[in-house]
């Protein structure tokens, strides 16, 4: 097979300058065959993707939508059974392969509406539009059992526990400050996010806390004694202050109780630990941890994942997805062969759907798309790989080959 993929790049760049000839644009239809696409292309487009959006040399709206809708229409029909297996996918079109594998949706991005590709697709679906992306949504349950609804409360100061006032910012995140230098007082907040929520939080010693939808983070209003200790449920991604006589121990709760416990002194790090997930992973971006649980003691360096499974086994992964662990915090969704079932987890979370599966899908997708658009601009894009279809119901979704 020959490597055209800088040949590619090149007429990509004109395309998305709206600099390209007809020659070219012809050329670039013919190069876009799968058989000519090589494997290594998702990530290069990806960095050409990046250097586009910096460069700021994308086309008019206009000019945009004419262009997908011709390449859409005329890429509809092209082959795909003799693609890589390696990316375990069956694409529809070539613009399957750059804006939903590869980049990330500009449609979604520029928060654009997508062209109709499949027939019967959910276009022509009305009552999901109301089924509008998460945001920063959460309770936190004070010391005394008053629980203060954060996204319709007030900015400021919106609670006193001990010494330590709890302030909102405008930002919507909350931040614990103890008053006059006093912290005798340890009392304990839960802060709790819906599906379809998310929030931040700076704990009174300065560790930074993200916490994912369908999620909690129970925590003292002060740090004292030899040790910080958390409990989490769901995802949270955690940026510790850094204290080395105070280890922080992060305690994973799941259902079954045996969830284990994370020991650090100061570090970067993501758990994700949902009892509807097939294993609870932590994640290390810096730093050093331990975690401590029932299948034994592991040390995990940056750049390493613990994966530790429902048999209670621990498998430490030395190249896991960065980016990908974290896309949620970056608000996007990122895939990367993942089957239809991990991916609707994820949508399930953050719209606050229901889903139903009938019959067999087999396919792996593959790509980024933003957390900020509307559930039907996402089913549009999964739709558009020809692997999968949904039915809409209100907030039910019936996923079918």
């Amino acid at each position: 097979m020959i490597d055209n993929t800088n040949r590619i790049k090149v007429l990509f760049k004109l395309y998305l300058s709206n600099a390209i000839s007809n020659d070219d644009y012809q050329e670039l239809l013919l190069l876009l065959d799968v058989d000519t696409i090589p494997d290594t292309l998702s990530n290069q487009f990806k960095e050409l993707w990046s250097q586009s959006a910096v460069e700021s040399i994308a086309p008019s709206d206009a000019v945009w939508d004419d262009k997908m809708k011709s390449l859409i229409n005329q890429l509809q029909e092209i082959p795909v059974k003799k693609l890589s297996p390696r990316f375990n996918i069956k694409w529809v079109a070539a613009a399957a392969v750059l804006f939903f594998v590869s980049t990330g949706i500009y449609y979604a991005l520029k928060d654009r509406e997508v062209p109709a590709i499949a027939k019967n697709n959910t276009a022509k679906t009305d009552t999901a539009k109301g089924v509008l992306p998460g945001g920063n949504k959460a309770v936190l349950l004070l010391a005394d059992g008053t629980a203060i609804v954060l996204d319709s409360s007030s900015n400021g100061s919106i609670a006193s526990q001990g010494a330590t006032n709890v302030i909102k910012l405008n930002t919507g995140q909350l931040v614990y400050r103890s008053a006059d230098g006093k912290n005798d007082v340890v009392l304990f907040n839960t802060l709790t996010t819906p599906r379809g929520g998310q929030y931040q939080v700076t704990l009174a010693d300065g560790t930074v806390v993200w916490l994912n939808s369908g999620s909690s983070l129970r925590y003292p209003t002060v740090f004292a004694g030899a040790e910080r200790r958390v409990e989490i449920t769901g995802e949270a991604y955690f940026e510790v202050a850094k204290k080395t006589n105070q280890p922080f121990k992060v305690k994973i709760n799941l259902a079954s109780g045996q969830g284990g416990e994370i020991v650090v002194i100061g570090t970067h790090f993501n758990v994700n630990a949902y009892d509807d997930e097939p294993a609870v992973n932590t994640t290390l971006f810096e730093g050093s941890v331990k975690v401590n649980n029932a299948a034994g003691t592991n040390f995990i360096k940056p750049g390493q994942q613990l994966q530790y499974n429902k048999l209670k086994q621990n498998k430490i992964d030395n190249n896991p997805d960065m980016e990908q662990v974290i896309a949620w915090k970056e608000g996007r969704f990122q895939f990367e062969n993942a089957d239809i079932n991990q991916v609707m987890r994820q949508l399930t979370r953050w719209y606050d759907i229901e889903v139903e599966f009938k019959g067999n899908i087999t396919t792996h997708f593959g790509g980024t798309i933003p957390r900020n658009v509307n559930i039907l601009k996402v089913l549009h894009l999964l739709e558009a790989t020809g692997e999968v279809h949904f039915k809409v119901n209100d907030k039910k979704i019936t996923i079918l080959p």
